[in-house]
């Protein structure tokens, strides 16, 4: 079993037996002071078949087990900080031989940077002396959000030049055996003053969308579609099979579509 202190929570992971046919890797999130099973955030399972086993690592079992370690404790770390979790909740990812390529979806970049200004933010609150010595998780944040990294560069980059984030200049040990700087590359970046009063600001402008009738939501959306897409389908009261095959195929035209599952 592996086990580790991230922020102010503990996650301890391990193999996971199953009568599948594959392996399963599960790690468990809880505070510091956890006293009962009732205290545990939540439980990230990441489980991959035997075909995928067999097409990717053939017979290096330690390769494949520390993929398995490496990635759900990436996730788990990437949840933890990004709030994306119900408490007492288990987050499975499967991975099977057609989804051995990681699915990166269309990059709403808004959403992604509100989500690391939330995500550091919550470091910064954990952490309000060491928060620039700690780094988020690149690549837990790019799985939990299929996006890929240049996309994370994208934004952070933006971020970074509207001052909203710094870049630590730390060295941290890995291991007791090793040394990596940190960076805005791998994660090494904190929240400034200036970007703690934009992430609570639009934390505020959430919260009162929340609280707006949904004719004006409903309203507000479709401008915003109007604006950033060439086409907008919806299978509500159409054959859910026939929508998105069509919506596919634009896609793959390079037509900007918005569709509901998208």
């Amino acid at each position: 079993m592996k086990s580790e202190t991230y922020l102010q929570y503990n996650l301890r992971g391990d193999e996971e037996s199953t009568t599948r046919d594959g392996k399963s890797y599960w790690v468990v999130v809880e505070p510091t002071s956890v006293t009962a099973e009732t205290d545990r955030l939540f439980t990230e399972l990441t489980f991959i078949t035997g075909t995928a086993i067999a097409m990717q690592f053939g017979e290096r079992v330690k390769d494949l087990n520390d993929y398995l370690c490496d990635l759900t404790f990436s996730k788990a770390k990437a949840r933890l900080v990004l709030g994306l979790y119900e408490y007492g909740k288990e987050y499975l990812q499967e991975i099977t031989s057609q989804t051995l390529r990681s699915e990166v979806r269309p990059v709403d970049e808004e959403y992604v940077q509100g989500l690391l200004l939330k995500g550091l933010l919550n470091i910064r609150k954990c952490d309000p002396l060491g928060y620039q010595k700690e780094q988020i998780d690149v690549d837990g944040f790019c799985k939990i959000l299929a996006i890929d990294k240049k996309d994370y560069l994208f934004n952070v980059t933006l971020l970074l030049e509207n001052e909203f984030v710094g870049e630590s200049s730390q060295v941290i040990s890995r291991n007791g055996s090793s040394f990596e700087k940190l960076n805005f590359e791998n994660g090494g970046i904190y929240i400034t003053a200036k970007g703690v009063k934009e992430a609570l600001s639009r934390t505020r402008e959430e919260e009162l969308k929340k609280e707006q009738p949904l004719d004006k939501i409903t309203e507000s959306k479709a401008i915003r579609i109007e604006h950033k897409y060439d086409v907008a389908i919806s299978f509500a009261g159409e054959d859910r099979n026939v929508a998105e095959s069509i919506a596919v195929k634009l896609k793959e035209k390079n037509v900007r579509v918005f569709y509901d599952t998208f």
